[in-house]
């Protein structure tokens, strides 16, 4: 017998342990939502809180002499408590009970087991989806903390551009330097390939070869180099498919710090109540003998919550 948990003092669903456990353990290796925006737990409730601090009085040096019998000066912290609650997401598949029968029949891989696996594969590339919508959204980030490129001046122009100096130099705008870059696929393919970056990997003027993601980060002093490579369907269901790229032309430099609620002293982070969930409940509605309705969801929320630690370079691969 599969074993419960039982919420229904909150919400009249049984919540499957072994289900659950798939739920928690899928990985798609192109996604990056998670290094992106780093979960971070809220526990048990939605409703969480987060500080945003007071650049102005974080930085601001105070007069610190102390006179003989003086007393020394006090100063505050301030900083804005922002409350907030995550969502729900979740979906669900109708399985009809003929199909769990002749799957059990033929010995083949449980109809269950494979709706969680790719329920959970669809919630999850829904968040890739947000996560990139959101970090990529230029308005989300102070005016000297980002520049739309055209033209020669784009990182996939190997005859006029230059991204080691410009990359260099926007190191230097946020008030953190940068330790992580977000790259799409097609972008680190150009950029791995640019004269200049394979240059500096060959320490010679040979500029043909591909400069490793280890170099790149090297380079320019970062951890990590995350290179975005999900792809999703534009179009409506039932549409002929139009699939493109989730993580676009952009490169994205961010300052990464590991941090606990409240304290938000980095770029962004998600809050996250719980784990994923899934579960199934019978449905006498679902063809000639019934069924099962198996449901995976989740309960997050993204947040950039210092974009001044971040530099973002629009459009910078053709």
């Amino acid at each position: 017998m599969t074993d419960t948990i039982n919420f229904s003092t909150e919400a009249p669903f049984f919540y499957d342990v072994a289900q659950t456990a798939i739920a928690i353990g899928y990985q798609n290796n192109d996604f990056i939502a998670d290094e992106v925006l780093p979960p971070i737990t809220t526990g048990s409730v939605q409703k969480y809180s987060w500080r945003k601090y007071r650049l102005n009085e974080a930085f601001t040096i105070p007069d610190t002499q102390v006179g003989r019998t003086g007393k020394p000066n006090e100063v505050e912290f301030g900083y804005d408590e922002i409350e907030a609650t995550t969502r729900d997401y979740g979906l669900e598949d109708p399985i009809p009970q003929s199909d769990i029968d002749n799957a059990a029949n033929a010995n083949g891989v449980s109809p269950v087991n494979m709706a969680t696996e790719m329920l959970t594969e669809l919630l999850m590339l829904d968040r890739e989806k947000r996560v990139a919508n959101l970090v990529q959204n230029a308005a989300n980030y102070p005016t000297a903390n980002k520049v739309t490129l055209s033209g020669t001046s784009q990182f996939s122009d190997y005859t006029n551009s230059d991204p080691i100096n410009d990359i260099e130099e926007a190191m230097l705008i946020p008030i953190r330097r940068p330790n992580v870059m977000v790259i799409s696929e097609e972008g680190f393919s150009a950029l791995s390939r640019h004269p200049k970056i394979v240059q500096a990997q060959n320490a010679n003027d040979g500029g043909s070869g591909i400069a490793s993601r280890e170099f790149i980060a090297r380079l320019f002093r970062l951890d990590k180099v995350v290179i975005g490579a999900a792809w999703y369907n534009q179009n409506r269901r039932g549409q002929a498919p139009s699939l493109t790229r989730i993580w676009g032309k952009d490169l994205l430099l961010i300052r990464q710090n590991r941090v606990q609620l409240p304290y938000t002293m980095t770029y962004g982070f998600t809050a996250q109540t719980g784990t994923r969930i899934a579960g199934q409940r019978p449905d006498p509605d679902i063809g000639l003998k019934g069924g099962t309705r198996v449901r995976v969801g989740m309960q997050v929320e993204e947040n950039i919550c210092g974009a001044e630690f971040a530099y973002l370079f629009k459009s910078a691969f053709a």
